[in-house]
């Protein structure tokens, strides 16, 4: 499960942050210019997004508690340690992801 929750953070993280509003913004102006009267593409992009964002959430969970679990970042007692480059990337991808959950709870609550 930690390989799983690792290669979906470093796939669906920039995914889910630079293509999927882009694809939002472009299905929302493509039905404004049509004059459609229903916004079904818009919708369903909101719900695609959504549950992405969830599945997000739940992967970058999962990858820090394996992380924490395996002692992932720890000086091992020959000097290394036992993280490569991409666990790096997917531990700053769940950083930014935790941050962007808490940000946008406490906009909710203010």
């Amino acid at each position: 499960m930690y390989k799983f929750s690792k290669i979906s953070l470093l796939i669906l993280y920039p995914v889910i942050s630079l293509l999927l509003p882009i694809l939002f913004f472009g299905t929302l102006f493509f039905s404004i210019s049509n004059a459609d009267k229903e916004y079904a593409g818009v919708s369903i992009a909101i719900l695609v997004s959504t549950i992405a964002s969830l599945i997000l959430i739940i992967l970058a969970s999962v990858y820090a508690f394996q992380a924490y679990k395996t002692k992932l970042f720890a000086l091992q007692p020959d000097g290394t340690r036992l993280a490569r480059v991409s666990d790096y990337f997917a531990a700053a991808f769940a950083t930014f992801i935790f941050g962007n959950l808490i940000s946008n709870l406490l906009k909710l609550i203010s």
